[in-house]
């Protein structure tokens, strides 16, 4: 009877003991799951946290980056007005300008000096060019007064028929040699006009900004 105690006894204590195993097995597995799953949980956390901030960035910097694209069209479109703007007033003076020294022109036409002046022009050419019998000289419809002279003096034939828009001076013409000189002051204007708009800047700002527009 005491043999069958003592199994019992054995028996309920192995099974104790099983089942404190068991149990223990259970509880390690079980916090080793949880572990698991906080980690995994902490991991998607982290990686969704990292999306955000990233998305966030990206967000800031096209932001930033619109903003300065946004600046410089603004800061473009003033420094092209600013341009046109520049560009109107000097134009604006430049034909002042030319309008000044084309009625200065006239009035040196009216002159006594500009007797000697048209003198002076054709003595100096008219035998580079030919034979005088064989030239021809055109001079300005207000001229007409000194055509006369001329001819007599120079020994050139003298045609009072340019217009008066020609200002002054005369063009000289050899037919034979198919010389044609226009030494108008029309024409010297005309050439220091294309000269001083040059060397002013104006020709070259003015392709910028047609070619910026």
């Amino acid at each position: 009877m005491e043999i069958k105690n003592q199994t019992a006894s054995d028996n309920s204590a192995k099974f104790s003991r099983f089942q404190s195993a068991v149990l223990k097995t259970a509880m390690d597995q079980k916090e080793a799951i949880l572990m698991e799953a906080r980690d995994e949980k902490r991991r998607v956390l982290d990686q969704k946290e990292t999306e955000l901030l990233q998305a966030a960035y990206d967000a800031i910097q096209f932001g930033v980056q619109e903003s300065h694209r946004k600046m410089n069209e603004i800061i473009s479109r003033a420094s092209m007005e600013g341009k046109k703007q520049l560009l109107s007033v000097r134009t604006s003076l430049f034909h002042d300008i030319l309008q000044d020294v084309g009625k200065k022109l006239h009035d040196f036409c009216e002159s006594d000096e500009y007797r000697g002046y048209l003198w002076s022009q054709l003595e100096d050419t008219v035998d580079s060019l030919g034979p005088r019998s064989e030239i021809r000289a055109f001079v300005c419809k207000r001229d007409e007064r000194f055509a006369s002279a001329l001819q007599q003096e120079l020994g050139v034939r003298v045609e009072a028929t340019l217009p008066d828009s020609y200002i002054g001076g005369c063009v000289l013409v050899h037919d034979r040699r198919r010389i044609h000189m226009d030494m108008t002051l029309r024409e010297k204007l005309e050439s220091s006009k294309e000269h001083l708009f040059e060397i002013s800047g104006l020709e070259i700002e003015a392709h910028d900004i047609k070619k910026k527009g």
